[in-house]
């Protein structure tokens, strides 16, 4: 099966939204979590953010780390894969 570049780029872009998304609603959840009094460390949640981790300001500024962060692993991830295709082949 051949695919050509343009269809390996719209792959890449695909995996690093879906990334991007899923790291930005697990950080979400993550800080929804820390508002309960029995919730998580807010250890994690400081992982992806400099400002106070129980404040809208930090959940903007997680949510756009841990979205950059996924898209880049996700991306990496792809790549690595496509890059490890040779092993399919007969």
């Amino acid at each position: 099966m051949s695919t050509s570049i343009s269809n390996t780029g719209a792959r890449t872009l695909r995996f690093g939204f879906c990334g991007a998304i899923t790291a930005a609603l697990i950080y979400t959840g993550l800080w929804a979590a820390t508002q309960l009094p029995i919730g998580p460390s807010d250890l994690i949640v400081e992982l992806f953010t400099t400002r106070e981790p129980a404040s809208t300001a930090g959940l903007r500024e997680g949510v756009l780390y841990a979205a950059l962060i996924g898209s880049f692993i996700a991306v990496i991830g792809y790549l690595a894969f496509e890059g490890l295709r040779w092993l399919e082949q007969r």
